[in-house]
């Protein structure tokens, strides 16, 4: 059974069957509703003396008009990033690296197999570099749709995916 916000008809079935002095299990039946939900509904929403529906309709819409979502925060939230940052990076740079984080921490994955944490760059020589960057460039990814970073940042592919390309160093 999914999550779903109870509509103004139910909160007046609650209401009413809860008057009769029906219990919560047998109204949630009724309605085909969890329990869970309508116990949720009558502590939040009842006053001291009663449950009102009109009442309870109007908080549930204030909570669902002021709750903190990450999809309408998003945006304010990188801009704010952005703003702090600014001078350093174009909003459209910030944009990606905030969306790309998950990419980057499987990226500091694959490298930590050839690098431990820990490892002092200093000794590393420019060719040992080099030549685990071209390992991970032609490296199939799943999320490039098992192309490698190194073909879809060449443009190898017509319809090359919409994403950010490999680090190459040439």
């Amino acid at each position: 059974m999914g999550y779903r916000q109870l509509t103004q008809t139910q909160r007046y079935q609650i209401h009413a069957r809860h008057d009769l002095g029906m219990g919560q299990r047998l109204i949630a039946r009724e309605l085909g509703i969890h329990s869970s939900t309508v116990s949720r509904e009558l502590c939040r929403n009842a006053s001291s003396s009663c449950y009102d529906p009109e009442q309870a309709q109007s908080l549930s819409n204030h909570r669902r008009r002021t709750a903190w979502k990450w999809t309408k925060r998003l945006l304010s939230l990188m801009d704010a990033v952005a703003g702090r940052l600014r001078g350093d990076r174009s909003d459209l740079l910030l944009r990606s690296l905030l969306l790309q984080r998950g990419s980057n921490e499987n990226t500091s994955g694959l490298i930590q197999q050839y690098f431990p944490k820990g490892t002092d760059f200093r000794q590393v020589t420019d060719t040992e570099l080099r030549k685990v960057v071209k390992k991970l460039n032609d490296r199939p990814r799943k999320r490039l749709g098992y192309r490698t970073p190194a073909q879809v940042f060449l443009g190898k592919y017509s319809g090359a995916l919409d994403t950010a390309g490999a680090a190459l160093i040439a």
